[in-house]
């Protein structure tokens, strides 16, 4: 039996007794060696310490190399120690930041199903982001074909608004190759009730300061014989207007505004026959209330509406020099100045926008805005 004694091994060997046997000569038997009996008994002595010995060095020369091994096999049993220790540290680490969250502690299996989790929820976004751009496409697809049908539309209105600027023009210039207008006839888009036009007055006082005057008849027929940068209307659009004799029972009983209402509602419902024949009638019968001015401006509207334009100017040029204090003064000079423009009469129209911008700088934005854009399109200077 061996055992551990630092870095080297000792054999235990049990005690052994050795017994010393006097030397008896004896006959010597046949056949027997030259050695005595004792001298057997000293040799078996001898190989015994010789056993002893070789037993002794064996055990010495082989005992540093198995502790040796010994020694390496505690060190790797170590260092797996020593790493299962590290891996049980992070592990507390990990385990502690997820409390510290508030994520809980995971069970058995979580880091698997943490793995699933994440790789559903990858899946599941690429799906989403997949139905996004086919959405997408489609979306891009709609806004084209929504394009090409504003496309479509807007050259079918250009085509719609150069078609109306022909027959425009084309029943503008139609008065101008027909013959006079017989006596009493109602006026171009006028209504059969409309108040015949007066015949100019050539001898009336020129009007005050301020006020648009008037041109002779002859001047409108001889172009450039008023004189230049005067604000003036030609005689026939000064004409006033008369109301009718039985122009009161147009209008429906009781008070001024009901019966400016009810000449509004009729504009409104595009009945402008009737609306030209109450508004008519309201002016006559209240010529000095506050709606008097607006009455004026819409009458003169119903003519416009219809194209009557030199009708439309006589009516707009009386409200503007009747009622110059009226909210729809500037709505006057706007549109006596459109009228005028659309009989040719360019540089008329011009003056009175120019009129316009300079008596009222505090006009609507849309009223300056839309002279600006007649002095422009006639290029008035």
């Amino acid at each position: 039996m061996v055992r551990w004694a630092g870095a080297l091994i000792v054999p235990r060997i049990p005690p052994m007794l050795f017994v010393m046997q006097p030397t008896t000569r004896c006959p010597k038997p046949a056949g027997s060696g030259p050695f005595p009996v004792a001298s057997k008994s000293r040799a078996a002595g001898m190989l015994g310490v010789l056993a002893f010995a070789m037993a002794l060095g064996t055990a010495t020369v082989t005992g540093p190399g198995a502790a040796w091994a010994q020694s390496r096999a505690g060190q790797g049993d170590v260092q797996a120690l020593i790493n299962r220790i590290d891996r049980l540290q992070r592990e507390m680490t990990t385990l502690q930041r997820q409390v510290y969250r508030g994520a809980g502690v995971p069970g058995p299996g979580a880091a698997a199903v943490g793995v699933t989790g994440a790789l559903n929820l990858a899946a599941a976004m690429q799906v989403r982001l997949d139905e996004f751009e086919s959405q997408m496409r489609g979306f891009t697809g709609k806004m084209e074909e929504l394009q090409h049908a504003i496309n479509g539309v807007r050259k079918r209105l250009d085509k719609l608004t150069s078609d109306i600027d022909f027959r425009l023009k084309a029943l503008e210039a139609r008065p101008a190759v027909a013959g006079p207008v017989a006596s009493g006839a109602p006026p171009p888009g006028g209504s059969t009730n409309a108040a015949p036009v007066a015949a100019p007055n050539l001898s009336a006082a020129p009007a005050p300061p301020g006020v648009l005057g008037t041109i002779p008849l002859r001047a409108l027929e001889r172009p450039g014989a008023a004189k230049p940068g005067t604000a003036r209307l030609p005689q026939t659009l000064n004409r006033p207007v008369k109301s009718t004799a039985k122009a009161a029972p147009v209008l429906p009983k009781g008070t001024p505004e009901v019966q400016y209402k009810y000449a509004s509602d009729l504009l409104f419902r595009s009945d402008f026959g009737g609306a030209e024949r109450a508004f008519t009638a309201f002016v006559a019968v209240h010529p000095k209330h506050r709606l008097a001015g607006n009455a004026q401006y819409w009458l003169g509207e119903t003519h416009y509406v219809r194209r009557a334009f030199r009708a439309a100017a006589a009516v707009f040029a009386k409200g503007y020099q009747k009622y110059p204090g009226s909210a729809k003064a500037p709505d006057n000079l706007l549109k006596l100045g459109m009228s005028l423009a659309a009989i040719d009469k360019q540089k008329s129209a011009c003056t009175t926008f120019k009129r316009l911008l300079k008596e009222f700088p505090k006009a609507s934005r849309s009223v300056r805005s839309r002279a600006r854009a007649q002095r422009k399109k006639f290029r008035c200077r």
